[in-house]
């Protein structure tokens, strides 16, 4: 009978560990709700972690020299581009990759190729923008779909004219293809002012 009651017992306790951290898991990817976890890529092969603010120093320990510095137009990583403010990363773009270059993804797993169901699964569809026949597209049927939050606040902020704490604020912007039966080719993920401003 004792023994039973230990199976019990030790069954019920990894019941609640394992049952936990799984619901831990779950509550920081919420759709609609976003954390500092969202200003990171992650490299597929390696499981590569990068992150907005961290020193460029650091990150080319982590994959390597640039293929290409171009400014304004970021620098060019095997997959990546990275966009400094001084010595620290203020945005990542991720597109269409040519063969033999490294995947990344976002941290909830978002990646080039996926549609748009997939995007409002994983981020949701509060406070998004959508934007079908961009001004200055060739392709007028792109959709442009725009996440802007506030982490100090705890925020999601549905315009960028109602944005009140540029420093705290972040976006996640991402291009579905209508030549390409609208699949994403192209994820962004930076804080304000490099994202809005270009600074």
């Amino acid at each position: 009978m004792k023994s039973w009651a230990k199976v019990v017992s030790i069954t019920l306790i990894l019941f609640v560990i394992f049952g936990c951290s799984k619901a831990n898991e779950i509550e920081s990817y919420q759709p609609n709700m976003f954390t500092e976890s969202d200003l990171s890529v992650v490299g597929e092969k390696k499981r590569t972690k990068l992150t907005i603010g961290m020193d460029k120093t650091n990150l080319e320990k982590v994959i390597g020299k640039p293929i290409s510095e171009t400014g304004k137009l970021g620098v060019q990583y095997n997959g990546i581009t990275v966009f400094y403010r001084g010595n620290k990363v203020s945005g990542f773009v991720i597109r269409e990759r040519q063969e033999n270059e490294n995947k990344y993804i976002t941290s909830r797993g978002l990646e080039i190729d996926n549609v748009m169901n997939q995007l409002i699964e994983k981020y949701g569809d509060s406070g998004k923008i959508e934007e079908v026949g961009m001004k200055n597209s060739k392709f007028p049927k792109d959709k442009n779909v725009v996440y802007i939050f506030d982490l100090k606040q705890n925020t999601i902020i549905a315009d960028f004219s109602k944005v009140q704490n540029p420093e705290d604020t972040y976006v996640i912007s991402t291009i579905f293809d209508s030549q390409k039966e609208d699949k994403l080719v192209h994820i962004l993920i930076g804080d304000y002012n490099f994202a809005v401003l270009t600074k």
